[in-house]
């Protein structure tokens, strides 16, 4: 399913920055994360099993038992994650790594930038994933008229705040507003990365929808310095927007008819 302009508002989101403002980042820091990420999602958990017992559709409540992998593979990589342990059996635990600088000074900055990455990357994507079908969900239950939608706007509502809770953030809707309505081939105006495909047939009865909007979450990132960070994306696949092929025609001809250099022409 995708989603309509109208759906920006609600899905965009602005999470917290749970950097380390002492920027001393030792193991404690990393674990103390670990077990807030554990305590988010057996909240998050803890909700769509009471929401869950309140659908009253029998396949309504298939398709959402569906999503329920997506908090389980949450769950599960964090439950399982051991910081120090990790740490003390990992290659950054050598005295010969040849760190200097604050690397060399902070012995855990290295390995924390590394893990806490992989760790943070694919909580968040399952986070978003499980989200965003919630929010489809709700969609095809309030256009069906189905009384089961308050009980997953509710559940999307709660995957949201717990998406803020781990740190993930988008652009904010007016940003995402242009990036999506400006010519997508347009090099020159492009805010943001996005995967563009024209429905040649001009099928759509909205004129552009989407895949999902760009999420990403703030990570420590460490330099012979000190720390500094970084925006990594949170979903694998960069967000797909279709466009009616007339949407785009009306674009160009409202341009100043030039080509935009390496841009291709919809015919």
């Amino acid at each position: 399913m995708y989603f309509s302009l109208d759906d920006i508002d609600e899905l965009v989101i602005s999470g917290r920055s749970r950097l380390d403002n002492s920027g001393e980042y030792d193991i404690s820091y990393y674990e103390n994360y670990v077990n807030e990420n554990s305590k988010i999602i057996l909240e998050l958990m803890k909700d769509y099993y009471k929401q869950l017992d309140l659908i009253k559709d029998i396949k309504t409540k298939d398709r959402i038992l569906e999503t329920e992998k997506y908090l389980l593979k949450v769950y599960k990589i964090n439950k399982k994650k051991e910081p120090k342990k990790e740490y003390e059996e990992s290659k950054y635990n050598s005295p010969n790594n040849g760190y200097a600088g604050y690397l060399g000074t902070h012995k855990y900055a290295a390995f924390i930038e590394k893990d806490l990455t992989n760790l943070a990357v694919e909580s968040c994507s399952n986070l978003i994933n499980f989200m965003n079908r919630m929010y489809e969900y709700y969609k095809f239950l309030e256009m069906k008229g189905l009384k089961d939608n308050v009980t997953l706007y509710q559940m999307f509502s709660v995957a949201k705040k717990a998406c803020s809770k781990f740190g993930i953030h988008s652009p904010d809707p007016l940003t995402i507003y242009e990036s999506f309505t400006e010519d997508p081939y347009d090099t020159k105006q492009q805010f943001l990365s996005l995967e563009v495909r024209v429905d040649e047939e001009n099928s759509m009865k909205e004129n552009i929808l989407f895949s999902s909007i760009p999420y990403t979450v703030t990570l420590p990132v460490f330099s012979y310095q000190g720390p500094s960070k970084q925006e990594i994306p949170v979903k694998d696949r960069t967000p797909q927007v279709l466009y009616n092929k007339s949407y785009i025609l009306n674009l160009e001809n409202s341009n100043d008819g030039l080509d935009h250099p390496g841009s291709p022409k919809v015919r």
